[in-house]
């Protein structure tokens, strides 16, 4: 089937699947139909131009966008395609524009003024007397667990 004539000519992107065509719509229906049609056959003609992915044949490579949605869904690849695919030459506009830098805090201003890092502290400390990691706060500090070892015996009052 040889390419319909056009005013302007129709974009195909491979990489992203698209068909563009820019030409103005017909009017009637059966004409639209058959202008879908033809993009539609140009191209799956063009997918099935490109080098096959193995030796079977009818088996291509996919696009990279494709594949790497189909591995998503399905985990790792065993059909023959492959995710080395065809950079998309259509730039997509974005949904949103993009987000602005947050503004500093009074705080980071200030940290950054004195020269102020925030650092990490660990959970757990390691203590000497015990020979073993305990936690820095809370019911299995170095401190509490201290306490329970000291006091193992506990004298009951009498009534």
């Amino acid at each position: 089937m040889s390419e319909p004539h056009r005013v302007i000519p129709v974009q195909v992107d491979v990489g992203l699947l698209s068909v563009v065509n820019l030409n103005p719509p017909p009017c009637d229906e059966a004409a639209l139909v058959l202008t879908a049609q033809q993009d539609l056959q140009l191209l799956v003609t063009r997918l099935f131009a490109l080098p096959p992915a193995g030796e079977e044949p009818g088996v291509v490579r996919l696009p990279s966008t494709v594949a790497s949605a189909k591995n998503r869904r399905q985990g790792a690849d065993s059909t023959g395609t492959t995710t080395d695919g065809y950079a998309p030459s259509l730039q997509l506009p974005r949904a949103l524009p993009l987000p602005k830098p947050a503004a500093r805090t009074r705080w980071q201003q200030f940290a950054a003024v004195k020269g102020i890092k925030k650092r990490k502290r660990s959970g757990k400390v390691y203590d000497e007397e015990l020979q073993e990691w305990v936690g820095r706060h809370g019911g299995r500090s170095g401190k509490n667990v201290k306490e329970a070892r000291d006091d193992w015996c506990v004298e009951v009052k009498d009534e």
